[in-house]
């Protein structure tokens, strides 16, 4: 028979090397969320985490409520383009914006694509992310993005020139590519390939489906022969109705009413009616064009009742569905912590549970991007021709 003593050392042993392991994974989690190259919805590189947080810094730790409150600006201030050419972005006329993604820089050197790359067949090195409206709606808790533009919930101003804007938002990463010409690690090809995009992710800050002239950008793209991606946050469900991108999105932030409110803090009193709407409106547009409900998992917040998301997603009807994990960077560090931040294989577990309660199940997924896809059945139609 064991001692008494040498089984209580044995569990006190076990227990000091699970914590260690524990912290371990921390540590190695920590690393992960700032030195990983993710997709455009989140980090790209270290010079605009860098700029944002010195953005942070001056702002003095106060809140994004506080600040829209006391500190609120145009869109497209002097102070605001400055803050924005500081992380790499170039502004295009009034409304607009181009920044170059991490994964095209990835891809240009040999260090791999993004997620969508890999689940539609979309190359990272022919992508130009762009916006065609600076701000949104919604103050949701997660977004890592500049935070400080003024919300709005209807589009001001004059729209600009739809042709225009793409043009120079090709030009633009142009521009912003063009000191990898000489980069040593350079795929010399893809560089080339790059000077002529072949898909335009409208998705890079604020809510692009403000802008009234979007479908005729969408339609000028595609006259190129280019594909497009458009996402929304689910409280314009009219614009939506309006435009027939390649790809819709549609981001379902909570499962349930109250937590919806809580998270994505949006300046519509009937911000969750808007985005029963927009379920609707995406169910709609699956008749025209590729649709997709995404997840953006925040943990202890936002993972839970996975019954309640999949009667959402039911009621989209969504081709894809993405269920994909927040990261701890940017300007969310003020609101969130490291430990809201999951691991893949939380957000494979998560979506695995929602999958329980609906007719879709997970297809793909990409771990450097904490991405799963789930579709009802999958199908090479998923992979975009070239």
């Amino acid at each position: 028979m064991v001692p008494t003593k040498a089984i209580h050392a044995t569990q006190q042993a076990t227990q000091l090397l699970s914590e260690l392991q524990h912290k371990a994974e921390q540590l190695r989690h920590e690393m992960i969320t700032q030195e990983l190259l993710v997709d455009n919805d989140f980090a790209e590189d270290r010079e605009e985490l860098n700029a944002l947080q010195e953005t942070q810094e001056e702002r003095t730790g106060k809140n994004r409520e506080k600040v829209v409150e006391e500190n609120a600006e145009p869109v497209f201030s002097d102070k605001l383009k400055d803050r924005l050419r500081k992380q790499q972005y170039r502004i295009i006329g009034s409304h607009s914006a181009v920044k170059t993604c991490g994964w095209t820089k990835s891809s240009l050197t040999g260090k791999g694509g993004c997620y969508k790359q890999k689940f539609y067949g979309i190359q990272s090195h022919q992508c130009v992310q762009m916006t065609t409206y600076l701000t949104c709606a919604n103050f949701c808790t997660f977004c890592w993005r500049d935070m400080t533009a003024k919300a709005h919930n209807e589009f001001k101003g004059t729209p600009d020139d739809p042709k225009m804007i793409l043009d120079n938002a090709v030009e633009g990463q142009k521009k912003l590519l063009i000191g990898y010409k000489g980069h040593q690690h350079i795929d010399k090809q893809k560089y080339e390939e790059s000077q002529f995009p072949k898909h335009f992710a409208i998705s890079l800050t604020g809510e692009p489906i403000l802008y009234p002239r979007l479908q005729e950008m969408i339609t000028y793209a595609h006259s190129k022969d280019s594909t497009t991606f458009v996402v929304c946050s689910g409280q314009f469900p009219e614009q939506m109705d309006a435009i027939t991108p390649t790809q819709l999105y549609l981001s379902l932030d909570a499962p349930t009413k109250n937590l919806f409110i809580k998270i994505d803090k949006s300046i519509n009193k009937d911000s969750w009616e808007r985005l029963l709407g927009s379920l609707d409106a995406l169910k709609r547009a699956r008749e025209r064009c590729r649709t997709v409900v995404r997840i953006t998992c925040v943990k202890e917040q936002n993972m839970v009742d996975p019954q309640e998301y999949a009667k959402l997603i039911e009621r989209a009807n969504p081709m894809f569905l993405e269920v994909k994990g927040y990261m701890f960077v940017g300007s969310s560090r003020q609101r969130l912590s490291l430990k809201n931040s999951p691991f893949h294989e939380d957000v494979k577990a998560f979506a695995e549970e929602i999958a329980r309660y609906c007719d879709y199940k997970v297809i793909d997924e990409s771990a450097c991007s904490r991405v799963v896809l789930m579709m009802k059945e999958d199908v090479a139609e998923r992979f975009l021709e070239r």
